[in-house]
């Protein structure tokens, strides 16, 4: 083996372990006051009857700490849900669930593997089918801009919901 690819080997070993002790840090630097909260009537549909809607839950994931742009992803959700609900959803057959969801508590470790979590994110899931759901990376890199991180954040439930139908 040449010294350039074992170099070079050695560099993406040492980048790989740099990101595992970063999402480490940050998980660490977390702390118990940043609780989430949604209002259950913030969060409902009007018509079609309740029996007949489809369910698409919207999970929070996060940590003990304090962080701005976890706060930042997260009130910009709960935005993004309330828009889709006053603009679209009253006439379809489809309903918002809001989960936020503290990974760091007990018995909530199952999501990490779940959704391959490695950080705070949204993760949109189908209730119907739990092996539909999509992760919403993108959110870290839009956060530092809130309308964009919305408007990226509600195209994506509309996209995953498939519409109004």
């Amino acid at each position: 083996m040449s010294i350039k690819r074992v170099t070079g080997l050695a560099l993406v070993f040492f980048a790989v372990i740099c990101m595992l002790a970063a999402f480490i840090d940050l998980y660490k630097t977390f702390d118990n006051k940043n609780a989430i909260s949604a209002k259950k009537s913030d969060i409902t549909t009007a018509s079609p009857p309740e029996s007949a809607k489809r369910t698409i839950r919207v999970y929070f994931f996060y940590g003990n700490g304090k962080c701005p742009t976890c706060d930042a992803i997260k009130d910009a959700t709960i935005e993004a849900i309330s828009d889709i609900e006053e603009t679209y959803f009253k006439k379809c057959a489809i309903n918002i669930e809001w989960k936020g969801i503290n990974i760091e508590e007990a018995g909530n470790e199952k999501y990490i593997t779940r959704f391959n979590l490695f950080s705070t994110t949204v993760v949109l899931q189908d209730s119907a089918d739990h092996k539909n759901w999509k992760r919403l990376d993108e959110v870290w890199n839009l956060a530092s801009d809130r309308e964009i991180l919305r408007k990226y954040i509600k195209e994506q439930i509309l996209k995953f919901a498939g519409g109004c139908s």
